[in-house]
């Protein structure tokens, strides 16, 4: 049996983590798929738009739409990506700041006075009044 006072975490992987990895790599997925269409769209609307051919009629206000809406998802993509992985960063830190927090716990209760040492001193009492 051990000596401390809580039992030691056993070491595992962290779900939410995986999901968190899967979760970044189908939106990175996603920003390259909708990338591809909107550079397709682009090579489509430069070919109609060429010197010499006839004039861009409704097909080019089409594919001008059609990109609009395709790069605006891919910059909501982006910025979903960026706020998933800051929150995740997030938790990593607080996570670290809890299990810091635990060791000092379980090393307190191993050595109180030396770990008195470590606090800053209490200030003063008042004095105390007389109540008679």
């Amino acid at each position: 049996m051990s000596d401390a006072p809580y039992p030691a975490k056993p070491a595992q992987v962290d779900p939410s983590s995986e999901f968190a990895e899967r979760r970044q790599r189908n939106l990175r997925e996603l920003v390259e798929i909708g990338m591809v269409v909107a550079r397709g769209l682009q090579r489509r609307a430069m070919g109609l738009g060429a010197a010499g051919g006839p004039p861009p009629g409704p097909e080019l206000d089409d594919l001008a739409m059609s990109y609009i809406c395709i790069s605006r998802e891919v910059r909501e993509l982006l910025k979903l990506a960026a706020e998933l992985d800051e929150q995740r960063q997030a938790q990593i830190r607080d996570d670290e700041v809890e299990r810091r927090a635990e060791q000092l716990i379980v090393e307190a209760l191993k050595d109180p006075p030396q770990f008195r040492k470590l606090l800053p001193p209490l200030p003063p009492l008042p004095p105390r009044r007389n109540l008679n």
